[in-house]
């Protein structure tokens, strides 16, 4: 299965490449620098079967919109990267868009959502 990798951060981009190569699976995975929704190569993909986001609360609200409309359906969106009192704020545009929550993790305050479309 493919994989295609994003992130804002240069050194994130070339780290992810430099380990895909390390492991063997560089064939499989396609890398881009950009900003999350907003990277043409990300809205050129399709729908996934899997996003991954570790971004702070207020990001993944406002993208909220755009990841249920790019998650395949039954889907996993799985969300980190925010204290627990983000929660709320992340819950709360998720229900608006039909994701429902699946499970929840929490480690020294900080919030792992996954959610299934």
């Amino acid at each position: 299965m493919p994989v295609f990798a994003s992130d804002i951060d240069d050194e994130a981009v070339r780290v992810t490449a430099r380990n895909a190569e390390l492991n063997g699976v560089r064939r499989l995975v396609r890398t881009a620098r950009g900003p999350g929704y907003r990277t043409q190569a990300v809205t050129k993909g399709g729908l996934y079967d899997l996003i991954i986001a570790n971004v702070l609360a207020r990001p993944i609200h406002r993208l909220a919109g755009e990841l249920a409309r790019d998650l395949e359906r039954r889907g996993i969106a799985v969300m980190s990267g925010f204290l627990e009192r983000g929660r709320a704020l992340v819950l709360a545009r998720r229900r608006a868009y039909g994701p429902k929550l699946f499970s929840r993790i929490i480690i020294d305050g900080w919030q792992t959502l996954v959610i299934v479309h």
